[in-house]
Formats: structure tokens, sequence, C-alpha cells
């Protein structure tokens, strides 16, 4: 009995408690004019998180954009390297939209330094360790279309035909004529000059030095680690083995090879023009 009594009269209580607040929000503004503001409060709350999510969002797109750029500039620096020391992929055009300002921009820098000419605007010049030297009176010129590759040690005067490329660490030095469509294998030398040293009584260092140049034709193939000695001249077609010494001339569409370099074989001559 005392139990079920205790209950109802929680009931009655509950009840008359809600009643009592059945009318709060009214009563509360009328109470508090100024409490609408809260409403206010929420929306400029609102529109604080809206502008903080934009915010944040305008961060991310910021991070990613800067990380695209890094990808970016990482994977250049790569198609440099790989043009430098690949310079034949220049022939592709991708490649070449890629390249072509930065080439402009080393040419243009190399000719206010040396007594060097570009004919033409698709010659391709490396930037990784290359030397070219030609000052007045030993001039280079490189004719359209040429392909010079990283670590080259170029000193004139020379003169290189269309279409001829140079592969890295070849070492010329001058005077020297590369006729066109010309390949000059990796780490080539040739060397267009010789010490005297005749005069047993003088140091060799302290006697002259004699020229005569080396000539080399068109369309001709010398392979890597060839050395070419001053007054040779290899004929147009012609090929030259792998680490060859050639000290001889090497008439036209002949393969020679070997230290001392010899005649090991013929090429295929082209039927007489009519």
């Amino acid at each position: 009995f005392i139990s079920l009594k205790i209950a109802k009269m929680m009931i009655e209580r509950l009840h008359a408690t809600k009643q009592s607040h059945a009318h709060l929000p009214a009563l509360f503004l009328r109470k508090h004019p100024f409490r609408p503001s809260l409403f206010r409060s929420r929306a400029l709350f609102s529109s604080s998180r809206k502008r903080s999510s934009k915010i944040r969002t305008e961060k991310v797109v910021e991070t990613k954009s800067s990380d695209d750029d890094d990808e970016k500039s990482k994977y250049d620096e790569q198609k440099r390297k790989r043009l430098n020391h690949m310079p034949w992929l220049y022939d592709i055009e991708k490649h070449k939209t890629f390249a072509k300002t930065w080439q402009k921009d080393v040419q243009e820098k190399l000719m206010e330094l040396e007594t060097v000419e570009f004919i033409g605007d698709d010659t391709f010049m490396a930037d990784v360790n290359v030397n070219v030297f030609a000052e007045r009176g030993r001039k280079i010129v490189f004719h359209n279309n040429c392909r010079i590759a990283a670590n080259v040690y170029l000193h004139g005067p020379i003169e290189v035909g269309e279409n001829v490329s140079i592969n890295q660490h070849c070492h010329m030095e001058g005077p020297i004529v590369i006729g066109s469509d010309s390949r000059i294998g990796p780490s080539t030398s040739i060397f267009a000059f010789n010490h005297n040293f005749d005069e047993s009584e003088t140091l060799i260092r302290s006697q002259k030095v004699k020229s005569e140049g080396v000539h080399i034709g068109e369309d001709v193939w010398i392979g890597a680690n060839v050395s070419i000695v001053d007054g040779v001249t290899i004929g147009a077609h012609s090929v030259v083995g792998i680490a060859s010494v050639v000290t001889k001339n090497i008439p036209e569409y002949e393969v020679w090879a070997g230290n001392p370099c010899k005649k090991i074989g013929e090429r295929k001559r082209p039927p007489p023009r009519e």
C-alpha cells in the first residue's frame, strides 16, 4: 500500500512538472528579449564551420597541388638526365617539345661565352659536364640537327655536319671536320695535333706542336673507344670497329678495326648513277 502511494505521488509530480514547463520557451523569450541572439550565434557558428571546412578543403587542394608540382619536378629532372645521356631521344617529338626552351637557353649561353655557331634550331647540346672551348680563331660550328651527349670535351676548330651524333666521353682536339650523318661512338678520342720530340736534348713539353688536322667523311660510323691520330682522313660511308687505333687513311666504303687499325671488310657500294 505504501509503495503504491509513493508511486502515485511520483507520477502526479512528474505530470505537474511537465505542465509547468509547457510554455517555457515563450516565457523564456519574454524574460530575455535579447535571447534570440543565440539563434543568430548558432547561424554564425554554422557559417563559421562552413568557412573552416572550406579553408581545410582549400589547404588540402593546395597541398595536393604542391605534391603534384614536386612530382612533376622530379620527373622533369629525370627527363633532362635521360636526354643528356641519350640525346637521340630528341628525335622524338614529345622530348623535343619538352626540351626546346631549355636547349635554346643552353645554346644561347654557350654562344655568348665561346666562338660557337649553331646553324639551324634542331641541335641538342647536353648540359652535364660538357666542355666546349672555342676561342677566337678556333671556332666550332654545329650544323643542323646534331646530337651532343653528356661528358664531352670539344676544343676547336671543329666543324660538325648535319645529323651528326657525338656520344658520351668523346674528346676532340681540332682542327677536325666531321661530315654529315656520321656517328661517333662513346669515349672516342680524336687528337688533330702532335708533339715534336725530335730534339732529344730539349724537353718534349718545350718543343713545338704540329698539326695537319683530321677529316671524317659523310655517313661514317666510328665505334666506341676509338683513337684517331693527327693527319688521318676517314672516307665517306666507312666503318671503324670498337677500340681501334686509326693511324692511316681509310678509303670510302671500307670496314677497318684493330690496333693498329687494318682493313677487315668492305661495304656494298650503291650502283653507279646513270
